[in-house]
């Protein structure tokens, strides 16, 4: 199982908000909400990616 981009790039701005910003990273990693992408190309499960809920997303106010 492999994080997806959008779930590296929201550890990456978490990272950022914690050293730019002073919020505490650990609270916002734990607010993290992840979902699993089950539709693998070859129906592997190991080659799967893990993707940021639905909810997650729009609570940050993203669009879906």
């Amino acid at each position: 199982m492999k994080l997806s981009d959008e779930v590296m790039l929201e550890i990456v701005d978490i990272f950022r908000q914690g050293i730019a910003e002073g919020k505490d990273v650990s609270d916002l990693l734990r607010a993290i909400e992840l979902d699993e992408d089950l539709d693998s190309p070859d129906g592997d499960h190991r080659s799967s990616k893990v993707l940021l809920s639905l909810k997650y997303k729009m609570s940050k106010g993203r669009q879906v």
